[in-house]
C-alpha cells in the first residue's frame, strides 16, 4: 500500500540513468488515481468480454442478423463529457442511417424512374463538422489537453471563439456562457457544462504506476 500511495502522489523519471522523483500537485495526483482506476477497470472487463464472446459465438457457419439500436441519445439536467460522447456516437449512427436509408435509396429510386421529389430528411453533417473538422470541438479539446496550463475555462473560451459563428449547430448561452455551451443535435438541443472535460480527455496513465 505504501508503494501504491507513493506512486499516486509522486512522479519518477529517468535522466541519464538516474531516477528522479518529484511530488505531484493535488490535481495531478487525482488524475493519476483516476487513470489507474480506468486502467484497472479495462483490465478487468476485457477478459469478461472475451469470455462472453467465446461462449455466445455459435460454432460452425451460421447465418446471423444483427440489429443496431441507434436511440441512445441523452439530455439530462446536467450534461458533461460522457453525454457528449454518447450523443456524438449517435450523430455518427444517424449519419450512417441517413446515408444508407435515404441517400442511397433515393438514388436507386431515381434510377428506376420513381418520383421521390417530396421525400426529405434532416442532414446532420453540419453538426458532425462542428465536432470533427480540423479546428472543431475535438481538435480544440485535444489541443487544450496537451497544454500544461490548459483548463476547462480556456477550452470553453476557445470553443466560443471558433464555433460561435456556426449558429445553425452551435449555441453560446446568453447566461452561464463561462461554464456552458450547446449543440443542436439531430434529436434536439443539448446544453453541456465544461467541468472536467480536459481531465477526462487526458491519458495520464504513467509507466511508473505499472511498476
Amino acid at each position: 500500500l505504501e508503494a501504491l500511495r507513493d506512486a499516486l502522489v509522486t512522479r519518477t523519471v529517468s535522466v541519464r540513468g538516474e531516477n528522479i522523483t518529484s511530488p505531484l500537485s493535488p490535481d495531478q495526483a487525482a488524475d493519476s488515481r483516476d487513470s489507474l482506476a480506468s486502467r484497472l477497470y479495462s483490465c478487468l472487463m476485457k477478459p469478461v468480454i472475451k469470455q462472453i464472446n467465446r461462449v455466445t459465438t455459435p460454432k460452425g457457419s451460421v447465418a446471423t442478423m444483427g440489429v443496431l439500436d441507434i436511440f441512445g441519445f441523452e439530455n439530462f439536467a446536467v450534461n458533461s463529457f460522457e453525454q457528449f460522447c454518447i450523443n456524438y456516437a449517435n450523430e455518427k449512427l444517424q449519419q450512417y442511417f441517413n446515408q444508407h436509408i435515404f441517400t442511397l435509396e433515393l438514388l436507386e429510386y431515381e434510377r428506376e424512374g420513381v418520383d421521390c421529389a417530396d421525400i426529405s430528411f434532416v442532414d446532420n453533417q453540419n453538426t458532425l463538422n462542428l465536432v470533427e473538422k480540423k479546428l472543431g470541438m475535438l481538435g480544440i479539446l485535444d489541443e487544450e489537453s496537451n497544454f500544461p496550463k490548459g483548463s476547462d475555462e480556456s477550452f470553453l473560451q476557445k470553443l466560443h471563439q471558433a464555433c460561435e459563428a456556426q449558429a445553425d449547430v452551435y449555441i453560446k448561452p446568453r447566461i452561464n456562457s463561462q461554464t456552458q455551451f450547446g449543440i443542436k443535435h439531430y434529436a434536439g438541443d443539448v446544453t453541456y457544462t465544461n467541468t472536467g472535460w480536459l481531465s477526462k480527455n487526458r491519458d495520464t496513465f504513467r509507466d511508473d504506476l505499472v511498476e
